[in-house]
């Protein structure tokens, strides 16, 4: 039976899948959407050898061996607007410092190689994430913060952002003063905070 690989959008890469002969000489040319562990096999950029479509990148990261191919990938995708960390190998931050003209949406929540949630950004690390080339560029920020003060200084410090969904775990019911009207007091007229669940806020530039 003919398929057209070119119809194909959305794929997660897993080498083991491509083993078979047939499935080994497929071409992959216009993926929008993509999955993958790194680093990636020999294999991979004859099977996708074309990421001038990429529009979305979701990486996994098991392996210090990776700097290199990653910013391979980032090179070769000039479309790429969003970039998710859903897994690195140690419990620091992710691989951020990279570079990319394109991505404009930053994905930072994720887990280590124990499947545990990584620690929450501390105010210095928010601020080493606001200087880097990806963070002064990104427009839309999902991250989690250890201190209440880090929201309003992202937002300061990151001159692009225009969406900010932000995680924070000592926002209680019970608190004595409402975080929402704490943080809106804290920013521009021109930004709206919203709460969608405790702990949980999206907080967007009107």
């Amino acid at each position: 039976m003919d398929f057209n690989y070119d119809s194909v959008r959305k794929v997660g890469y897993e080498p083991s899948i491509f083993i078979d002969d047939a499935l080994s000489r497929v071409q992959l040319n216009n993926i929008e959407i993509l999955t993958l562990q790194l680093p990636i096999d020999d294999r991979f950029f004859s099977i996708i050898p074309n990421l001038e479509n990429l529009f979305s990148l979701n990486v996994y990261i098991y392996t210090r061996n990776y700097q290199k191919q990653f910013q391979n990938l980032l090179d070769h995708a000039p479309r790429l607007f969003s970039l998710a960390f859903g897994s690195w190998y140690t419990s620091e931050m992710p691989p951020y410092q990279y570079t990319s003209s394109s991505v404009r949406r930053l994905d930072l929540h994720g887990f280590d190689e124990s499947s545990r949630q990584h620690y929450t950004y501390d105010q210095k690390q928010c601020m080493e994430l606001s200087r880097s080339s990806l963070g002064i560029q990104c427009r839309v920020l999902i991250i989690e913060v250890q201190q209440a003060e880090s929201i309003a200084e992202l937002i300061y410090s990151m001159i692009n952002l225009r969406t900010l969904e932000v995680s924070y775990k000592h926002d209680k019911r019970g608190n004595e003063h409402d975080l929402v009207e704490l943080i809106q007091n804290c920013l521009p007229s021109t930004w709206l905070v919203t709460r969608s669940c405790y702990g949980h806020f999206f907080i967007r530039s009107c």
